[in-house]
């Protein structure tokens, strides 16, 4: 009976413990998660900023490379425990870094936020195990990539953080005066702990358990086990932290979670004792009566201590809660809120005595609804919505949801942590109006570049190349004919008695012939060849890969083409044509001289003709 009663109450503690350790566990998985949650939202706001085309070498000028240096460092300013904030290209190559004294190229294809860019190439962000800085501070890289095309996307952007942070939140929690709370990576690397130990921050741990723990499906496991830091029998929980490689240990020395159950081996054995004295002396009925006592006097002892391990508990939780800087609240399964922290009258003005059994329709944007009706039944959520401030304000919160359960493991309510991102948003409104009013200048820009352009090389009545355009352009063909031996070819042309046309009706009707003659040219040549309006009514082809007969069929079909061609008002006109190859020891004057000559002869020999000049 008394080792049965022994077995029970061990069981007991075991059991109450344990629960309590995985709930004190799970707030400081969450917390954490908060924490890459918000450096996350600084990857999400530079990744969403900064054009992609930035990280292409040479692209950016000296100047606007230091003003992405700038842009960076103020966007790392905005987290205390941050270390570096760095853009790379899909290469793994560093462009950009926040420190404008530390140089911005570095090769990270062998770092740990690459090689898991590499291998997952559906994840949007990594997180990796601890690893020394060259700050000489352990730290924490977070990377996200940024969208584009390619399994590596058009770059991604990296942020280290200390990991001093994680150890001024452990400070924060109660964990009496034997409880051991220690954060290790998936290295199984020791990351903070609490209490301290001089030394223990970075240290391996040789534990074969835990890495089978790491390696294995399970999120929880409770077990008896000695500590390797120092040295104390303890029960303790290992929880991993959901999407990161940490995993949060949370144990109790044997001495403090057992110690009524000491307490009690002593109570029942000296009780023990004592029966089988009174058993030798007295009857069977004194002998019940007895054991009955003693049953009612352990159940009352039992009574008084759950009743005071419970007051404690909530006293360490209320003080957690109240001393958090987010909001915490819980909800039931039909979305009515429970509890809600007291700080949400500081952050939103309510009491919260009047949030409680409020639905969250009546606090939250009606435009956010689908949100939260999708993320209460599923698994641990974050959502970003509009909640309503007592001055009738709409404020953005983000909040991270995760499901509750009983005893039975049996879905009841939801636990919510949520925190202000209102300056955040207002940040990015901000940021986007900029960027879409330097696109549209950027446009307006390329428009009129492009215009000027078009002016600089275009012929402006009949939209021909300009003799200026046509001289470079000739100079380029000849040097590439005359190096790798190509046959090159030149036609210029001009409309016979053009002067009594324009002399006859007029130079608005000239024009139209001009313009009419450039279409019917341009529609029969090939995509290489080069027309330009050389001066008045005289135009100049550039053939290339072209000999001396080809360029005399295209004459001839040109000429012919012409003269069958009607003009509105004038009729039917003529041209005449001097076509000419250009020879290797040609300049771009004497292969010019050549041509004109031979039109020259074209219309000395009676005009609507076509004379080659080899």
């Amino acid at each position: 009976m008394a080792a049965g009663e022994l077995k029970r109450s061990y069981d007991d503690a075991y059991a109450r413990t344990s629960i309590r350790l995985q709930n004190n566990a799970l707030l400081v998985g969450e917390w954490v998660k908060g924490v890459f949650q918000t450096s996350d939202y600084l990857l999400r706001d530079v990744a969403a900023n900064f054009p992609p085309s930035e990280l292409r070498l040479g692209h950016t000028s000296a100047q606007q490379q230091r003003r992405w240096v700038h842009w960076l460092d103020a966007k790392l300013q905005t987290l205390p425990y941050a270390q570096g904030l760095s853009l790379f290209d899909p290469a793994c190559i560093r462009r950009y870094t926040h420190d404008a004294r530390v140089q911005s190229y570095f090769d990270a294809s062998e770092w740990d936020y690459c090689r898991l860019l590499r291998e997952r190439p559906t994840a949007e962000s990594v997180v990796t195990p601890m690893v020394m800085s060259n700050l000489g501070r352990y730290a924490v890289t977070q990377a996200r990539r940024i969208p584009g095309p390619g399994a590596m996307g058009s770059g991604f952007v990296v942020i280290g953080l200390d990991t001093t942070m994680f150890s001024t939140l452990l400070d924060r929690i109660d964990t009496g005066s034997d409880g051991v709370i220690t954060l290790i990576d998936s290295q199984l690397q020791v990351v903070a702990r609490k209490p301290a130990l001089a030394g223990v921050v970075g240290k391996s741990l040789d534990s074969p358990m835990i890495r089978a723990f790491i390696d294995g499906n399970v999120d929880v496991s409770v077990g008896r086990r000695v500590s390797q830091l120092d040295g104390q029998p303890q029960l303790g929980v290992l929880r991993k932290v959901e999407g990161l490689p940490l995993i949060v240990y949370q144990g109790e020395h044997d001495q403090v979670w057992l110690r009524d159950w000491y307490a009690r081996i002593w109570k029942i054995g000296l009780a023990a004792l004592l029966l089988m004295i009174v058993a030798a002396l007295l009857l069977r009925g004194y002998w019940v009566q007895l054991a009955l006592a003693l049953r009612l006097e352990q159940d009352i002892v039992q009574r008084q201590r759950l009743e005071d391990e419970l007051k404690a508990s909530e006293k360490k939780f209320r003080t957690f809660v109240e001393q958090a800087h987010d909001i915490i609240y819980t909800l039931d399964l039909q979305g009515c809120f429970q509890y809600v922290s007291p700080n949400w009258r500081d952050r939103l003005g309510t009491d919260p005595a009047s949030v409680v059994g409020q639905h969250y329709t009546s606090l939250v944007h009606p435009d956010d609804w689908p949100v939260w009706l999708s993320s209460l039944p599923g698994k641990t959520s974050g959502i970003e919505y509009r909640v309503r401030h007592a001055d009738g304000s709409w404020r953005w919160h983000t909040s991270s949801l995760t499901p509750l359960f009983d005893e039975q493991q049996r879905p009841s309510g939801i636990l919510g942590v949520t925190r202000d991102i209102s300056l955040r948003k207002a940040h990015e409104l901000a940021l986007r109006q900029a960027r879409d009013a330097a696109q549209a200048a950027n446009r307006e820009l390329q428009l009129v570049n492009a215009q000027l352009s078009n002016l600089a090389t275009t012929d402006t009545l009949t939209g021909a190349w300009n003799r200026r355009h046509f001289e470079q352009e000739l100079q380029r063909e000849l040097i590439q004919s005359q190096r790798y031996a190509e046959p090159l070819s030149l036609l210029m042309f001009d409309i016979d008695h053009f002067k009594a046309v324009n002399d006859r009706y007029g130079h608005p009707v000239g024009d139209t012939v001009l313009v009419g003659l450039t279409r019917l040219v341009q529609r029969n040549l090939r995509a290489a060849d080069t027309l330009a309006r050389w001066g008045g009514e005289e135009f100049v082809i550039m053939m290339p890969h072209c000999d001396a007969d080809e360029a005399v069929g295209l004459a001839e079909k040109l000429r012919a083409l012409l003269a069958l061609q009607t003009f509105e008002t004038v009729g039917q006109v003529t041209a005449s044509f001097g076509v000419t190859q250009c020879r290797p020891e040609d300049s771009p004057q004497s292969w010019l001289k050549r041509a004109d000559l031979a039109l020259y002869q074209a219309k000395a020999e009676g005009r609507n003709a076509v004379r080659l000049l080899a």
